[in-house]
């Protein structure tokens, strides 16, 4: 098996000559960032709805997506450490400059999605961003970005032809089927697309099972689709808010301090009871979907886990099943590498959980909480939680008199969400909830044992 360092570097070298090629990008330093809204939660949780529906105010600007690839590309992954946790003490070595370079780099301002670029220079600005996440998502693909190029042009020229509203995902699929032609490895089934739009448009391939090499992800699955956006400016450093969100960073909330030193950060902990969070990393871990880390990498740099992993309920699914882990890894992973599935999933949800509660217990003045069930169950309920956070992130402008939040987006989904999903699996899930130590959390959280019949 190639080297986690070759394709690491193969990418990095492929992004730079896009830039290169598209006229190169003025970053400004991350000092220029003075503002941070964080979101923190355990992986499962909404974050990425959340994530969804704040990024398009117009106070904001934020990442297209989460900030684990960049870590990844410049070093600083648990595919090749100990765990997810990193120590703002931590000499990178350079790192933290590239690492910064990188999420400043995909900065961007969202808006409402829907309208396509204003001129030719947006289109282009927008094939280069296409282009430079397609190498995170399909590292072992050997892309050409003329041909790339070209591809994206000839599918968005014939898109926009048509005069329509722009509709992401019609263009994804355009696109794709047009990679498809020069490269079979892009599989469309790995992209946040509903699986009945990718049967019409590629009837003839196949679901898959497994990840989408056996080698590493840059990028978890289900991909992120980008919309067009506006370029950050000098403006939008001074007086927006950074956006941001990855279940990882509650284990790394002193490094992101350590990124940006001039940023005032606030965090918003997103809870959510453990019956629904867990069930839904369940369904996750066997989805074809969020594989992570690829722990082969790890064995041979440490000599840990000689024999993989023996998940019981997981392992013997596929031979992925050996080596790859889904979603967050935790200090202490070790532990579970022998466990059910359901344990695995139960420790996930406790250790995120836990370490957050233990940065609001040391300083609680940069934090506001908000519940997953709040954001989904009262539409009225919503309107003024999303009201509270804007506020409380200092933006002033109302998104929700701009953007329909009754008919919420569906994102990362396994299935389409469904109330109370979690009591199909409650002969697995309610032993776990049972626990002392997921007790404890939960109570901490605000959920209650005695109230888990009525967990969404």
């Amino acid at each position: 098996m190639m080297e986690y360092g070759y394709y690491i570097d193969k990418v990095n070298t492929y992004r730079k000559g896009i830039l290169e090629a598209a006229g190169g990008r003025r970053l400004p330093g991350p000092e220029s960032v003075k503002k941070i809204l964080l979101i923190a939660s355990a992986p499962r949780t909404g974050s990425s709805l959340l994530f969804d529906i704040l990024k398009r105010a117009s106070g904001m600007y934020s990442l297209a997506g989460e900030d684990v690839p960049y870590y990844k590309l410049n070093g600083l992954s648990s595919d090749l450490a100990m765990s997810d946790a990193i120590s703002d003490a931590r000499d990178a070595s350079g790192a933290d400059e590239r690492l910064a370079n990188d999420l400043l780099g995909d900065m961007r301002v969202s808006g409402i999605e829907g309208k396509f670029p204003a001129d030719r220079d947006g289109v282009e600005r927008y094939i280069v961003d296409i282009a430079l996440r397609f190498s995170i998502e399909w590292p072992l693909v050997d892309l050409s970005y003329e041909k790339f190029r070209s591809l994206a042009l000839e599918a968005y020229d014939v898109y926009g032809s048509e005069n329509r509203k722009f509709d992401k995902t019609e263009f994804y699929l355009r696109l794709i089927r047009g990679l498809r032609t020069v490269y079979k490895e892009i599989d469309p089934y790995y992209y946040d697309i509903p699986a009945a739009s990718i049967k019409k448009w590629f009837p003839e391939q196949r679901v898959p099972e497994g990840p989408p090499n056996d080698v590493l992800m840059i990028e978890e699955p289900p991909f992120i689709l980008l919309a067009p956006s506006d370029k950050v400016t000098d403006k939008d450093l001074r007086e927006k808010t950074l956006l941001l969100k990855s279940s990882v960073n509650c284990y790394r909330m002193g490094y992101v301090r350590k990124l940006f030193p001039s940023a005032d950060i606030k965090v918003i902990y997103l809870t959510r009871n453990p019956a629904a969070s867990i069930s839904g990393l369940y369904e996750g871990w066997l989805h074809r979907g969020f594989f992570s880390h690829n722990l082969r990498h790890l064995k041979e740099k440490t000599g840990l886990l000689p024999d993989g992993l023996d998940i019981k309920g997981y392992s013997n699914t596929g031979p992925w099943g050996r080596w790859w882990w889904n979603f967050d890894l935790p200090p202490g992973w070790q532990d579970y590498t022998r466990r059910k599935l359901a344990e695995v999933c139960a420790f996930q949800w406790a250790s995120a959980n836990s370490a957050i509660l233990e940065l609001i217990e040391n300083d609680a003045s940069n934090f506001t909480r908000v519940r997953y069930e709040d954001l989904v169950l009262d539409d009225n309920f919503r309107l003024d939680e999303i009201r509270r956070l804007l506020n409380y992130a200092g933006v002033v402008d109302d998104i929700t008199g701009k953007m329909s939040l009754k008919a919420l987006p569906v994102i990362q989904a396994t299935s389409h969400p469904v109330l109370y999903r979690w009591k199909k699996m409650r002969d697995i899930i309610i032993p776990l909830t049972e626990s002392h130590a997921i007790k404890t959390i939960a109570e901490g959280m605000g959920y209650t044992a005695s109230g888990a019949g009525d967990w969404t």
